[in-house]
């Protein structure tokens, strides 16, 4: 199972068409990060500019826009993103500031209000490399209030 915490923590069979349509969403991205990996593995093939560090970040991004789309105050949310962790190496999608928390400039892309409001909404979650004592790669993108 491609997130069994997340499947363990909820009822599956009582979740909403939209947040279904959302995991459905969640795996085919990670469905596709796994072809590219396999790809960059096959020795026959010249994968070299194509499938790079870059690729990769941006298909993170991509997954935690849509895990956003769930929502982060969602019942199964954080163990949506922790499975979803397991498919994304080395790169780790950071666990959100809560909502209504103050936003800390060193993780959050604040779109508008200013870096000393509260924490209002995500847009994208922050990506941490793990190769790297979990870096920053990527902050998040966030609306303040």
């Amino acid at each position: 199972a491609l997130f069994p915490n997340f499947t363990n923590s909820i009822d599956v069979n009582k979740i909403e068409e939209e947040k279904f349509n959302i995991l459905l969403e969640i795996c085919f991205q990670i469905s596709n990060l796994k072809e590219v990996k396999e790809l960059k593995t096959d020795h026959n093939l010249n994968t070299e500019g194509v499938f790079d560090d870059g690729f990769q970040k941006t298909i993170c991004v991509n997954i935690s826009r849509i895990i956003c789309k769930y929502g982060v105050d969602s019942l199964g949310f954080d163990f949506l993103r922790q499975d979803v962790n397991s498919h994304v190496t080395p790169y780790k999608i950071a666990k959100p500031v809560p909502i209504s928390q103050p936003v800390d400039e060193n993780v959050h892309n604040v779109l508008d209000g200013n870096e000393n409001d509260l924490v209002k909404d995500y847009f994208t979650l922050t990506i941490l490399n793990t190769d790297h004592g979990n870096a920053v790669v990527k902050k998040s993108i966030i609306s303040s209030q």
